[in-house]
């Protein structure tokens, strides 16, 4: 598994994927607000997109690293991420509603 991530300074996304295994593949995305998860063939979030992400954290130029978790609830996502700067890290909890999405496929 390769992990990627990037920061869109002019349109405001912030992107990452923590890769697929060997035996996994991409099968749809769910699409909530300003969310994009990226579920792959073992049901499991291995992407996120968040678009207006500097909504939610300040300084994403100076991103070094990015990783993330999620627990999948019946009406949302709890998503916990770790943006790693030079000097320290931040830990974010997310919580994106369920009851708007859209699943694409």
């Amino acid at each position: 598994m390769k992990k990627t991530f990037s920061y869109d300074k002019k349109n405001d996304i912030l992107f990452v994927h923590m890769g697929f295994s060997s035996d996994e593949k991409f099968l749809t995305n769910i699409e909530s607000g300003n969310f994009i998860f990226d579920v792959s063939t073992k049901n499991a979030i291995n992407g996120l997109e968040i678009f207006n992400a500097s909504d939610y954290f300040e300084n994403l130029n100076e991103a070094i690293d990015v990783e993330f978790t999620v627990n999948v609830k019946k009406t949302n996502i709890v998503v916990n991420l770790i943006l790693k700067e030079r000097n320290k890290v931040l830990n974010e909890k997310i919580i994106v509603s369920l009851e708007d999405k859209i699943l694409v496929s």
